[in-house]
């Protein structure tokens, strides 16, 4: 497996799911709705949502966004932070080298 297969196994899919699930399913309490109501605020379907939740179906940005407008969250509350996988810090640091000018 190289450095970036990793992110294409059904393991880290399915953490990813689970960890997004847990992370809606906070943000959903947190502002006292139940899933029929976030799914009226928010256009997304219920059984979509249940779905989420249970960390079964991965979504679309775009149903993502539409979630997190409905909850007045940022999206960033619902996704989910992806570890660096092993090597890609050294390609970070190989495209600066080439391209100082964006580095801050």
């Amino acid at each position: 497996m190289n450095d970036i297969d990793w992110m294409l196994t059904a393991e880290s899919g399915r953490a990813i799911r689970e960890t997004l699930g847990k992370n809606l399913f906070r943000e959903r309490e947190r502002a006292g709705i139940c899933q029929e109501d976030l799914a009226e605020l928010s256009g997304v379907s219920r059984n979509t949502i249940s779905r989420m939740e249970a960390g079964k179906q991965e979504p679309r940005f775009t149903t993502l966004l539409a979630i997190s407008w409905a909850l007045h969250v940022p999206v960033e509350a619902l996704q989910v932070d992806l570890p660096v996988p092993p090597g890609l810090d050294r390609i970070g640091r190989r495209a600066l080298a080439r391209r100082p000018w964006l580095e801050k």
